[in-house]
């Protein structure tokens, strides 16, 4: 009779969850990364980071970008200056002057832009001088774009004890 009780208790649990979980994930929302192969290089550990972590993703090249764009969450993984098209995506979020001082050697920013293509939408811009310092946005602003990804997915990535992704 108790396990019946405790199988029930864990089943409603379970209904619960599946019903009232991640608003994201339930209308089947990820984060849209758009990267060049070299970016996407330079990314391995926090791509993998972000599958263990449970965080909804899909990798698309810049030449699929056109076709994603009004995704609710995208990440941009380049500045500028980064070749195969995602310099030029860079280029249509970032202000010149941000552009500018970016795209000046050895800088590196995380950029957050909102309601670009559609309303609620959020585009995160790891940028930097070129693909070395656009991977050292990332990984110098991790509690940032880990705080993010925890309110964007509803889900509870912790800092502590992270390596660099």
């Amino acid at each position: 009779m108790k396990s019946v009780k405790t199988w029930a208790v864990v089943a409603a649990g379970m209904v619960l969850c599946m019903a009232f979980g991640s608003q994201a994930i339930a209308q089947g929302e990820v984060l849209v990364i758009v990267a060049n192969q070299d970016g996407y290089k330079l990314a391995e550990n926090w791509i993998e980071f972000l599958k263990n972590e449970s965080v909804p993703y899909k990798l698309i090249n810049p030449a699929e970008f056109e076709t994603h764009k009004k995704e609710k969450f995208i990440a941009i993984l380049g500045g500028p200056n980064e070749l195969e098209g995602v310099g030029e995506i860079v280029k249509q979020l970032l202000t010149e002057e941000e552009q500018n001082w970016v795209g000046k050697p050895g800088n590196s920013r995380m950029y957050l832009k909102e309601n670009v293509w559609r309303e609620g939408q959020k585009v995160l811009i790891f940028a930097g001088s070129d693909k070395e310092m656009a991977a050292k946005a990332r990984t110098g602003n991790r509690s940032k774009w880990i705080g993010y990804l925890n309110d964007w997915f509803n889900i509870d990535i912790s800092t502590a004890g992270l390596s660099a992704y």
